[in-house]
């Protein structure tokens, strides 16, 4: 799923496995969105270009520490062009 600008969501204890997309095979955020993501397995997902498992676009680096939490969640054998598992445009 895409998750866009001005949502809230909350996933906690799902497994999240063997989705295909260009970006974010698993899950693909973007913009402003508010996100908490715990105890999650992201397992055997695919992205052409970035974040086989989760893509994380925020509108500025600011977002990327006040919109998105990520804690004990597994990441494995997920793949990517750019951050088999993880991938956030924006970080540095």
């Amino acid at each position: 799923p895409t998750i866009s600008t001005g949502f809230t969501i909350q996933l906690e204890d799902c497994h999240i496995s063997e989705n295909t997309a260009r970006d974010g095979g698993g899950i693909y955020i973007r913009a402003d969105a508010q996100v908490d993501i715990r105890g999650t397995d992201f397992i055997l997902n695919t992205a052409n270009e970035h974040g086989g498992g989760l893509y994380y676009d925020p509108v500025s680096v600011g977002d990327l520490v006040d919109y998105l939490n990520v804690s004990t969640c597994v990441f494995h054998n997920n793949s990517a062009e750019y951050g088999g598992g993880f991938y956030s445009s924006r970080i540095g």
